[in-house]
């Protein structure tokens, strides 16, 4: 019943989150000394970097520069994204497959690009209150269809492990923007729309890899 995985810190790369910034210097002490102690403790435990953001590319290749490439098992990013713009997905997946390249170049293409936090509000009805950074919040029905596009196709990349949606529960009044309407399902408990598709999307997925599963079983044969 152990943990297995650590993500150390929260977005590292964030002033809100990591002060002052000074290009991940401190943030990579704390990783080395981190990892060192959980790898003492239990070698299986993996080690995810702190969810860098949307601009992480930078932060990661900061990380390399000054020697991080061995203190994590896990590349972990945090892409969030404008879903009400059409190129939504496809932003994600360029930053994915960037990251990745930055990995190939410095021969640390064996690990797995892990994402801990996607996602965006879903409101009943649009206004200023309810605006988070991006503008205008995305409708309940609009974050349903986000939800359905990311997790139809990033896990289509096979070099991404893992996909997180941030968060399952509506906040009440913790962030005071739209960001308190992220959940899966509102404060009250009740389901939103997104509840459903996500249900659809894991379902669908489990079903898809116990069928690669049964044909890789049957080529090793």
């Amino acid at each position: 019943d152990k943990i297995k995985h650590w993500e150390v810190w929260n977005e590292p790369d964030s002033r809100t989150y990591w002060q002052p910034q000074d290009e991940m210097k401190t943030y990579l002490k704390l990783l080395k000394k981190t990892y060192k102690a959980i790898k003492e403790i239990d070698p299986s435990a993996k080690i995810l970097l702190g969810g860098l953001t949307s601009g992480g590319y930078y932060a990661l290749k900061r990380i390399y520069e000054m020697g991080g490439k061995n203190y994590f098992d896990i590349v972990n990013i945090h892409p969030f994204v404008n879903p009400l713009k059409k190129d939504c997905i496809k932003r994600i997946k360029i930053l994915c497959k960037n990251i990745k390249k930055l990995m190939e170049k410095v021969g640390d293409k064996e690990k797995k690009i892990g994402i801990t936090e996607i996602g965006c509000p879903g409101v009943k009805k649009p206004s200023k209150e309810n605006a988070w950074w991006f503008g205008r919040s995305p409708t309940e029905t609009e974050q349903a269809g986000f939800l359905r596009k990311v997790f139809t196709e990033i896990p289509k990349l096979e070099f991404v492990d893992k996909v997180f949606w941030a968060f399952f529960r509506d906040c009440k009044g913790h962030f005071n923007t739209g960001v308190d309407f992220f959940g899966l399902i509102r404060w009250d408990f009740s389901r939103k729309k997104a509840f459903k598709v996500y249900k659809k999307c894991i379902l669908k997925w489990k079903k898809d890899n116990n069928q690669r599963s049964k044909k890789s079983k049957k080529s090793r044969k």
